[in-house]
């Protein structure tokens, strides 16, 4: 596996655990809530934005993208 694919794995992964940390859920919950929603789409097609601007803001960004998306849940 690549060092680039390594990277954004590990970065998604801790953005999914920051998620259903910041917004109370189980991570598998808040995986399964990013998925229908498409927050872990913006975070998988956006990562090189995200990776570049604070947690705190990449998290609100997902949950924003989930929002318009019909997710309720954060």
């Amino acid at each position: 596996m690549s060092r680039g694919l390594t990277e954004k794995i590990e970065f998604t992964v801790a953005c999914v655990n920051e998620f259903a940390q910041k917004f109370g859920m189980a991570t598998a919950d808040a995986l399964r809530y990013l998925d229908s929603f498409k927050g872990l789409d913006y975070l998988v097609n956006g990562y090189e934005t995200a990776r570049c601007q604070p947690l705190e803001l990449t998290l609100e960004d997902m949950r924003d993208v989930c929002r318009r998306n019909g997710g309720l849940a954060a």
